[in-house]
């Protein structure tokens, strides 16, 4: 019988049509781009670093620094600086706002600067406020806000609401493979109205992260129950899979 098929077939087609999609981190137009990653503790901030810079560095060829603002967590940084010298880049520790500053006019000669934060919880407003000061008057720096799909569809809200003191231009979901459900994430994406970036699928650097695209999350949503069933083809960056749709 047809009309599942069908039904589903509209519901997609709806539903892509709501759900704001950016891109992935685009360089090349001879400026050094610079991003921050922020979010609540335990989403992968440093993972989801250390991936995008291992892929820009080692497969993109590009020239890319880290930062971190994280003095907070010391195996935070010894984890990030491990990563930097696997990759052979280099990393720098900002130790307020006015240091960022000068670190990122030091790598003005780098075509990436990936800047990794402390996890702040969306409840603790001077914290939140505390991280806003490295972002203030610097709309250069292109800002995602990671949340992890496995967060309940309330607290994913708050987050998205409370970490608006930033100015957050993306959203980034991790944690794909440990989701019991994704229609959180549609619901948060379009609410939130920030185009996503990135999806992550795991702990593998670099394989485990992917440019977003609506059609994969629709297709998580109205195809597969759970972690279980997050296929596997649709791992590694950039890549695709043919959706459980059709989409004209």
């Amino acid at each position: 019988m047809q009309v599942p098929g069908y039904a589903r077939n509209c519901l997609a087609g709806l539903m892509l049509k709501l759900v704001p999609i950016g891109e992935g981190l685009q360089l090349g137009d001879g400026r050094t781009k610079a991003v921050a990653f922020v979010g609540p503790t335990g989403v992968g901030k440093t993972t989801t670093v250390a991936k995008l810079a291992s892929h820009f560095a080692l497969v993109e060829k590009k020239r890319v620094a880290l930062v971190t603002i994280d003095t907070y967590r010391v195996a935070s940084a010894e984890q990030l600086q491990t990563y930097a010298r696997l990759i052979g880049i280099p990393l720098d520790v900002v130790l307020g706002p006015a240091a960022l500053g000068k670190l990122l006019e030091k790598h003005r000669d780098k075509d990436l600067v990936l800047i990794d934060t402390a996890g702040r919880s969306q409840r603790n407003q001077e914290h939140l406020r505390e991280l806003a000061s490295f972002f203030q008057g610097r709309h250069a720096i292109e800002t995602h806000l990671l949340v992890a799909a496995t967060t309940k569809d309330g607290e994913m809200e708050e987050t998205i609401e409370s970490f608006g003191c930033i100015p957050i231009r993306r959203l980034l979901l991790t944690k794909l493979d440990e989701a019991l459900s994704f229609g959180n994430l549609f619901n948060q994406a379009v609410c939130a109205k920030k185009p996503l970036s990135y999806f992550t699928t795991g702990q593998k650097v670099p394989e485990d992260i992917e440019v977003a695209s609506a059609e994969r999350l629709i297709d998580l949503i109205l195809r597969f129950s759970g972690p279980q069933d997050l296929p596997r083809e649709g791992r590694g960056y950039g890549s695709s899979r043919k959706p459980a749709f059709s989409h004209h």
